[in-house]
């Protein structure tokens, strides 16, 4: 069985929208680090994740998440996560990590959370 994971990138004035779609594990993950130590990622204040179509994620996919998320802080930024699908949310709750993300049900709420950050 072959895992994919598509990234999708967008600016949005000091925010960066990043959609996942498919599978975020060992295999993929990555990826995703590739593009957290990005240019792209490194100039954003704040990032907005949009996961409704990331129908898993692993514990190697957490890390990338947390790490990404202690760097933000630091930096006075923040990350955002959009409409987890249940299963995805559950690996949050689980861990604890859910207190770490402002969880938004849209990308439009969590812009309007970073323009008051």
């Amino acid at each position: 069985m072959r895992t994919e994971l598509t990234i999708n990138t967008k600016q949005e004035s000091d925010a960066l929208i990043i959609g996942l779609i498919g599978i975020l594990d060992g295999r993929t993950t990555p990826d995703l680090e590739e593009l957290c130590r990005s240019d792209l990622v490194e100039v954003s204040k704040h990032i907005i994740f949009q996961l409704d179509q990331l129908t898993y994620i692993s514990s190697a996919g957490m890390s990338v998440f947390f790490s990404l998320n202690q760097n933000k802080r630091q930096m006075g930024g923040s990350v955002h996560l959009v409409n987890p699908i249940a299963s995805v949310a559950q690996v949050f709750n689980l861990l604890g990590l859910q207190a770490l993300f402002s969880m938004h049900l849209g990308v439009e709420s969590a812009l309007k959370a970073v323009k008051q950050d």
